[in-house]
């Protein structure tokens, strides 16, 4: 059972489960494998759907489609750098919940979230954002509306768009505690 099932997704069956029937050892790594094919199905998925898209807003939205599958999400956007390289700004938007916030919108690259991501070179999330902003003394508008927003986590993944232009994915949730260390692996 266990071994057809690997060598399914070995022939590129990346979306196979495997029905869980035991909590022991054998039902950890079948948990395991399936919350693996559905990992790399979600991210295959995502990347046949970028290479049709034809804007950078339909792959915001592919990102949300493909990657609730694998994150806990309510809103994600896409920040680039100014041209001051002072600011980041909100270029891409996507959430089913009403928007305080828009494009065009402005954070501060001096603001200790950004700074904090920028610093690190990594992913980085905050389980608490209001609790976070408090101690980071990082109160702002874009940060606000998403606590107004009734987001409680944040996860950010710091991208290279090309040279020393740099941009953040951020991903919020309503949940608190959300972001677990093998979602800042992606």
């Amino acid at each position: 059972h266990t071994v057809n099932a690997f060598n399914r997704v070995a022939l590129g069956e990346l979306s196979h489960q495997i029905d869980v029937s035991d909590t022991a050892e054998l039902g950890q790594l079948t948990s395991s494998f399936n919350r693996l094919t559905g990992r790399l199905n979600s991210l295959f998925g995502l990347t046949d759907r970028i290479y049709q898209a034809t804007s950078l807003d339909e792959i915001i939205v592919f990102i949300y489609e493909e990657f609730n599958g694998i994150l806990p999400i309510d809103w994600v956007s896409m920040l680039r750098m100014d041209i001051s390289k002072q600011n980041m700004v909100v270029g891409h938007i996507h959430s089913r919940d009403e928007q305080l916030l828009k494009e065009g919108d402005v954070v501060s690259i001096s603001h200790p979230v950004i700074q904090s991501v920028f610093n690190k070179e990594k992913v980085i999330s905050f389980d608490n954002l209001r609790e976070e902003l408090k101690t980071s003394n990082g109160e702002d508008t874009f940060f606000r509306n998403l606590i107004l927003m009734n987001m409680e986590s944040l996860i950010v993944f710091p991208l290279s768009i090309s040279g020393e232009e740099r941009a953040l994915l951020i991903f919020a949730t309503h949940e608190k505690a959300a972001y677990k260390t093998s979602h800042r692996e992606l």
